[in-house]
């Protein structure tokens, strides 16, 4: 009974989890909620094993647990912070009942991966069809160059793409004697998402999708022969340049990118702006910082307000918002997790001889170097729409990493 309980809740999970990000907080919450839930009342025990299992990890994750905590409670906005931090543990438990369900048969990954690929599918045809009818199935339209999707008026289509695809593309490799049979068509749903990036107009979505394919280069360039990685270069170059030959995508990414690369003024700049307040908030509160979430709210102090884009709901960059929200302490917390991936993805960069297995788990650490990559414009850290994207491929590569071995 236990085990046909398990059985049907997982599938739900599994078919619910990718699509359910379309449609805002409350249903990702919900589900993956869920999910923990029932891995605790049915799993507890497997839960407790694997503590004491990855107990580096574990201890490592705690101890950022603790900091944000004690920086909610010393912040001056204490409970508007708690309620970030305080359900923050949630993170291990979610993390940890994923390694319980992809640790599990291969087609429960492999099922995973086919509604990961298929909602991806999904959202890129609707996106191309917008591009086309300047519209999309549900009625929303692009803006100044800019994709709405499925996502609507959340503007959310490249980021969530750009996230997904190096997890997507890692299961496949890592599982592809199971796959192999649809390979091209595969392939044609990868390519399909990258162009849907690209087109997205998400500034922040295209970087990062030429991130990801400059960090495939570094992986092939002492695996495959010098004229592939001649041909590979060519390509990612002739895509870099293609939405620059369209006028409203051109626009919005090449003129922002001006501005917003060498503007100083703090009146147009808003990015400067909000990073400028983010770092007096560190210089004021060096070691905490002013509590997890709580920049919305001290961004209006007049010491740290410097133009009208000062405030914002987050300084929409994971780097200054650990900064100011959390201080040294956390910001070294999740740096050090960024710095551990990018050692061991040096590591297999290393290698001269080229393995799918390898480079299926190359791609995962890969999204995880991208969504924690200095600098970049992102979303809330501390929001739990982005926590359960970014905490999968970490149990992907603690799952795959154990059966490598």
């Amino acid at each position: 009974m236990k085990n046909k309980i398990l059985d049907i809740s997982n599938k739900i999970f599994i078919s619910l989890f990718f699509p359910s990000f379309v449609t805002g907080l409350f249903l990702p919450n919900v589900i993956c909620g869920v999910f923990v839930l029932y891995n605790l009342i049915f799993n507890f025990r497997k839960l407790n094993r694997l503590i004491y299992k990855y107990f580096i990890p574990s201890i490592f994750f705690i101890i950022f647990y603790l900091i944000i905590i004690l920086s909610s409670f010393l912040s001056n906005y204490k409970l508007h912070s708690f309620e970030s931090s305080a359900l923050y543990f949630v993170c291990i438990l979610y993390t940890l009942s994923l390694i319980i369900l992809f640790d599990g048969d291969k087609k429960t990954r492999k099922l995973f991966f086919i509604f990961g690929i298929t909602t991806c599918a999904i959202l890129s045809l609707d996106a191309i069809y917008e591009i086309i009818n300047g519209s999309n199935i549900l009625g929303y339209s692009s803006i100044s160059g800019r994709i709405a999707g499925l996502f609507g008026t959340r503007w959310l289509l490249g980021r969530y793409l750009v996230y997904v695809l190096p997890i997507l593309v890692g299961i496949y490799f890592l599982e592809k004697e199971y796959l192999k049979k649809y390979q091209l068509f595969f392939f044609c749903i990868f390519c399909l998402i990258g162009f849907a990036i690209i087109f997205s107009g998400e500034r922040a979505a295209f970087i990062m999708l030429f991130i990801y394919l400059f960090f495939i280069l570094i992986f092939l360039i002492n695996k495959i022969s010098f004229s592939k990685i001649l041909i590979i270069l060519f390509v990612i170059i002739l895509l870099f340049l293609f939405p620059f030959l369209i006028s409203e995508t051109s626009e919005r990414i090449q003129q922002n990118f001006i501005i917003y690369l060498t503007s100083t003024d703090y009146e147009i700049n808003q990015y400067l702006s909000m990073y400028l307040s983010s770092w007096k908030m560190f210089i004021e509160n060096p070691l905490i910082g002013v509590g997890p979430n709580n920049f919305r709210f001290e961004c209006a102090e007049s010491y740290y307000n410097v133009s009208k884009w000062s405030c914002s709901t987050h300084p929409h960059s994971i780097t200054f918002q650990l900064l100011a929200e959390i201080g040294l302490f956390g910001f070294l917390c999740v740096f050090s997790v960024l710095s551990y991936f990018i050692y061991k993805s040096a590591l297999l960069v290393k290698l001269n001889e080229y393995s799918e297995k390898t480079f299926g788990i190359y791609s995962i650490q890969c999204s995880i170097i991208i969504y924690l990559f200095p600098f970049m414009i992102t979303g809330n850290f501390f929001l739990s729409w982005y926590s359960f994207i970014f905490y999968l491929p970490i149990s992907l590569f603690m799952v795959y990493s154990n059966k490598l071995k």
